[in-house]
């Protein structure tokens, strides 16, 4: 099995998106957007994001469907967000990890959302914190950044262990998850969609 690698769009031309893909071997590029949709970079709009990614030899998927990080169902909304917990217990998002697994095993794959920093983005907070554990071992979620540099998904618990000031091990009558769990809950209520009246512009959260 292959590592799976995440990254976002954020304001980058098709030109250094293809160089950030090209340096880690991608060949499949998941869209995890719920809508395919960019106002501030329409070049990555759905459809002209799947036309590049066959002249740039790259395979173009949409998954945002089971994958995506908003939610039309109420049941999946706490405090009026998102809750990456309840989406978590899906099945539609259950089947989608499942289908990322099994594409891991033939492919080298990048999930793909809008914001610039993982630790933004429900591809990090929701997708590859559920992802990782399906791997084979040796295999990992591992996040492109903007500058071309790689950070495991370990490395992004940490930060996020550090960020929300959690331990890096649980207390006296605590599971073993509990700080990174709690850690995880806090960010997700930080970034995740937040519901609104009206019309909603799809880069809405997305972090250039």
């Amino acid at each position: 099995m292959k590592c799976v690698y995440t990254v976002g769009h954020s304001i980058h031309t098709l030109e250094r998106f293809r160089e950030l893909l090209a340096l880690q071997d991608v060949e499949v590029l998941v869209d995890v957007r719920s809508r395919p949709f960019s106002s501030r970079a329409p070049h990555f709009n759905g459809d002209a994001l799947r036309s590049w990614c066959m002249t740039a030899g790259l395979k173009y998927l949409q998954m945002g469907d089971s994958l995506g990080g908003r939610a039309s169902d109420n049941r999946l909304i706490l405090d009026g967000r998102v809750s990456y917990e309840r989406v978590a217990e899906t099945d539609s998002f259950r089947a989608g990890l499942e289908r990322l697994r099994q594409g891991a095993e033939r492919f080298v794959i990048a999930l793909m959302c809008a914001e610039k920093d993982p630790l933004s983005c429900h591809r990090t907070l929701l997708v590859a914190r559920h992802l990782q554990p399906l791997l084979a071992p040796g295999a990992e979620v591992r996040h492109i950044l903007a500058d071309g540099s790689v950070r495991s998904h370990v490395d992004m618990e940490r930060e996020l262990l550090r960020i929300w000031r959690e331990p890096d091990g649980p207390g006296l009558f605590e599971e073993s998850g509990a700080p990174l769990d709690r850690a995880y809950a806090a960010q997700g209520r930080e970034v995740a969609w937040m519901v609104r009246e009206g019309p909603t512009d799809p880069d809405d959260g997305a972090r250039p």
